[in-house]
């Protein structure tokens, strides 16, 4: 019985951290990082906010798609990812089906990604405005390295040997020139501090496309809400390969390909946690779908979950328990709660 009951403490944990994660994306909070730790974090920030309440849709491939990118780049890093579309403005409806078209890739210590253009309805889009100098990088991560990435002193914007550095790169160097000593140390304490929080790995892979085009590798043609639609290498040809330090390395290979344009289908839909995701790919997923339905019920009533849903819970556990070949890591200790 103890047993039992820590088990559905577990996952009564779980499911309240989810509920966390939903709290982020209705408060308007979409950039998060692809972590799980991220997302958490993200939330708490979330509950804070009085920004009126609005849910941006996450994108993700397809399965077939992500199957077909993987055979594409077989990934070069632990973490294989090679499902969800980093989009940073928020779009506000959900699709089964949207194109999504590989413009092209790029590697470097830390991450692989492949830029691709997007095309959505008008009426799929958050109706704010497009901040000028552009929105990021629409970006599928491919895999990520799990090695702990540790900053370097920060030097200046580096420009590749015979290419020409961005506007954006050029009104940087000239800001960072006429800044004051003092400037320069409040700069240093604030990146100081930076080092402590950490980077999100949806920076970390966008950054690698930031660099490209600050250094004057790419050029990159953005529509009117300044979202990539066509990329070329500015000295010539589709490939281009050579060293770009950045903050985290100071000698850094980096490997470009143009792509063909081909297109993969994708989804728009609101933001889950991986946990749930998880839970409901298995063969346990109506299971869990109804324990979910009544947990939610429960919350919007303000009646114990624990005694509400004891049915749907012991329902659960037996359907996980006849299934350990995909939910047995939920028998283990939830070591990640602490």
């Amino acid at each position: 019985v103890n047993r039992t009951m820590q088990w559905i403490a577990a996952l009564c944990a779980r499911r309240l951290r989810a509920a966390a994660v939903a709290s982020a994306a209705a408060a308007g909070m979409q950039f998060v990082g692809l972590t799980y730790a991220e997302e958490a974090a993200a939330a708490e920030e979330a509950e804070e906010s009085a920004e009126p309440a609005r849910i941006c849709m996450h994108m993700e491939l397809h399965s077939a798609a992500t199957a077909d990118l993987l055979a594409r780049f077989p990934p070069k890093f632990e973490r294989e990812l090679a499902q969800r579309v980093l989009v940073r403005p928020c779009i506000m409806r959900e699709e089964p089906e949207v194109l999504v078209s590989l413009l092209a890739y790029a590697r470097d210590s830390w991450s692989e990604s492949v830029l691709v253009g997007l095309r959505l309805p008008e009426a799929m889009w958050d109706h704010g405005e497009a901040p000028a100098g552009g929105v990021g990088y629409t970006i599928i991560p491919i895999s990520l390295s799990l090695a702990e990435p540790v900053r370097i002193k920060p030097s200046p914007t580096a420009v590749v040997e015979g290419a020409q550095p961005s506007a954006v790169a050029k009104e940087g160097d000239e800001a960072s020139a006429s800044a004051s000593a003092s400037a320069a140390d409040v700069a240093e304490g604030a990146a100081a501090e930076e080092e402590d929080e950490g980077i999100s790995t949806w920076d970390m892979a966008e950054g690698l496309w930031r660099r490209l085009e600050a250094a004057g590798v790419i050029e990159v043609e953005r529509d009117e809400r300044a979202l990539p639609q066509r990329i070329s290498v500015r000295s010539g040809g589709s490939t281009w390969a050579g060293n770009l330090p950045s903050e985290f390395f100071e000698q850094d290979t980096v490997q470009l390909q143009l792509l063909d344009g081909s297109q993969l289908a994708a989804e728009t839909s609101k933001p889950e946690c991986g946990f749930c995701k998880f839970m409901k790919k298995g063969p346990c997923g109506e299971v869990f779908q109804a324990w979910q339905d009544c947990v939610d019920a429960a919350y919007a009533t303000n009646a114990d979950f624990v005694e509400a849903c004891g049915k749907q819970t012991v329902a659960l556990k037996r359907c996980t328990d006849k299934h350990p070949e995909y939910y047995g890591m939920l028998s283990g200790e939830d070591d990640d709660d602490e």
